[in-house]
């Protein structure tokens, strides 16, 4: 997961793709992966809450500061 990498820890190129946020955003790099959030039935209350502002603007701003991938929509 690119949130976990820093000095210590050094994700590896494959087939000559360097692990760039911008080349697993983009299907380049072969090895990533989805994050799925699930819900039994529809979200209420804080689950909802929660889940509009994780995938609102805001939500997905700090998504990218943590080093992850932000959602496409």
């Amino acid at each position: 997961s690119f949130g976990y990498l820093d000095e210590s820890i050094k994700a590896l190129a494959i087939d000559g793709v360097e692990a760039t946020v911008e080349n697993a955003a983009s299907g380049v790099y072969p090895v990533v992966r989805p994050l799925n959030l699930l819900t039994k039935g529809e979200p209420d209350g804080l689950v909802k809450a929660w889940l509009d502002f994780i995938l609102s603007d805001e939500g997905q701003k700090i998504v990218v500061e943590e080093g992850y991938i932000a959602v496409n929509r």
